[in-house]
């Protein structure tokens, strides 16, 4: 270990340092993004709309869209998080069966997938399609 950082004299300013982004002023040098794009945050179904950082191709920050009519720029903790998700290296990529109770999950295509989850008969099948009332009614 650098002595210096060792006895707090090393101050890590490059790990640190801040530039100025033209649209949202002042972020950390690491996460200053080369281009905005707006989107939708796919955390949950209210659809607010945000807009992610990439910088040389791969999402580095994320911020509320402010002209968005959902949540007007404002974004709650999953959603600040989202730009960690796309990038995660236990991200799944594509479908995996199991085919057999027994049996290793394989890959699959989307079809072979859409098309087990839709036949399958399951107690969250069973819930998916079952009629409710609300008490008293």
């Amino acid at each position: 270990m650098n002595l210096k950082r060792l006895i707090g004299l090393d101050i890590a300013a490059d790990e640190y340092r801040y530039t100025i982004d033209p649209d949202v002023g002042f972020v950390s040098a690491k996460k200053a993004p080369d281009s905005w794009v707006a989107t939708t945050c796919g955390y949950c179904s209210v659809g607010c709309g945000m807009l992610i950082g990439v910088k040389d191709g791969r999402a580095v920050s994320v911020r509320g869209n402010p002209e968005h009519p959902v949540n007007r720029g404002m974004l709650c903790p999953k959603g600040l998080s989202e730009h960690h998700t796309i990038g995660a290296e236990n991200r799944a990529l594509y479908p995996m069966l199991r085919r057999d109770k027994r049996a290793a999950r394989e890959r699959a295509t989307w079809n072979d997938a859409l098309s087990v989850m839709a036949t399958t008969d399951t107690p969250r099948a069973r819930a998916a399609s079952a009629v409710s009332t609300t008490a008293g009614v």
